[in-house]
Parts: structure tokens; C-alpha cells; sequence
């Protein structure tokens, strides 16, 4: 048997995953809604995993088509990030663009689906891939936000925390704090 090793990148679109023996079964809405509130009951305590599909439907637009490919520009990665001023500049550049969809997206009734299920006690937890807030906006409780928070800004080398909208664009891209200029992405990392 082959050793399967861990992906360090994403699918593509001419990377496929195996064929199934069988073709899954397609059910019509009505039935796919009964069979998805009886697997709901049976297991009543769901982790729930939400990305970038959740939250289109507020406006706020995913990486990826259809096949997999990217869309535009790949997103920072973390590490590149810390450890490259012209990817910090790009990035800050990209999210104070994006900044205005995010702070002004509503939930959509996705979200407010998912936070009925908690309410019942039928989620433990959300895990979101998405850093709009917006599950907790429409009352999810139990978030853990895998890839920070838009709204939220973090030293990684001091731990100050603040708002990330109290700066304006100019301020956010050089920020002063003690006598060092540190770097700041949301809830993620600021480096000096």
C-alpha cells in the first residue's frame, strides 16, 4: 500500500481524489432535509466545520471556483508573513480593501441555522475557517475562529490586543508601540 503523505497545498484543478466505487446518492431536497434532521438526532452533539461557502450568501466573496482553483491571488501565508516586510505591506494593502465588506456583512440564514442548532444543543462547536464573525452575530456562542478574527488585532511580540478598526489605513500599515514599529495582521500576528 502507498504511504500517503501530508498535502502541503491544495487541491488543484488536475488533482482529483480517488473515484468512488460507487456514485454518491443524490436525494431530492425534502428527503436530503429528512435524512440530514435524522442524522442530527442521532448525533446530538455535532462539530460543525464552516468555511468560505457559508458566508458568500453575506457577501463576502470565497477563494475558490468551482474546480478548486484560486480565484485570485493566493491569501498570506503565516509564515511568509512574519518573516517578509513586502508580504506584510501586500497584505495589510489586501485587508484594508476587503475591510469595508466585512465590517458591514450581515449573517445570512446559514448562520442563523447553525446558531438554532447550538441553541437546541445539537452543536458543541463551530470551528470556522472564515474571519468575518459573523456566526457569532447571529448568536453561535461556541466559535473557534481557526484563522483569527478580521475585527481583532494581535502583537505576537508584545500580546497588545485592540480593535482593529480604531486605526485608520495610514496608521494601520506602520503602527508605533513602546519604540519598536510592529507589523499587525488581525488576531493573527504583528511582528516587530
Amino acid at each position: 500500500m502507498p504511504v500517503t503523505t501530508h498535502r502541503t497545498r491544495p487541491f488543484s484543478s488536475n488533482q482529483r481524489l480517488p473515484e468512488l466505487d460507487k456514485p454518491p446518492v443524490l436525494h431530492e431536497p425534502e428527503q436530503a432535509g429528512e435524512l440530514l434532521a435524522e442524522f442530527i438526532h442521532r448525533y446530538p452533539r455535532l462539530l460543525i466545520l464552516t468555511g468560505a461557502g457559508v458566508s458568500t450568501d453575506s457577501g463576502i466573496p470565497d477563494y475558490r471556483d468551482g474546480e478548486g482553483a484560486w480565484k485570485r491571488k493566493q491569501p498570506v501565508q503565516h509564515l511568509d508573513f512574519m518573516e517578509n516586510h513586502e508580504t506584510r505591506q501586500r497584505y495589510w494593502g489586501r485587508s484594508l480593501i476587503g475591510w469595508p465588506v466585512i465590517r458591514n456583512a450581515m449573517p445570512n440564514p446559514s448562520h442563523y441555522c447553525i446558531a438554532d442548532l447550538e441553541l437546541r444543543n445539537h452543536s458543541s462547536l463551530v470551528v470556522t475557517q472564515n474571519v468575518d464573525r459573523l456566526h457569532q452575530k447571529a448568536g453561535t456562542h461556541a466559535v473557534s475562529d481557526l484563522h483569527g478574527r478580521a475585527d481583532e488585532v494581535l502583537c505576537m511580540s508584545c500580546g497588545y490586543r485592540s480593535p482593529g478598526m480604531m486605526y485608520t489605513p495610514a496608521v494601520r500599515l506602520s503602527i508605533r508601540i513602546s519604540d519598536s514599529t510592529k507589523q499587525m495582521p488581525p488576531r493573527m500576528v504583528m511582528r516587530t
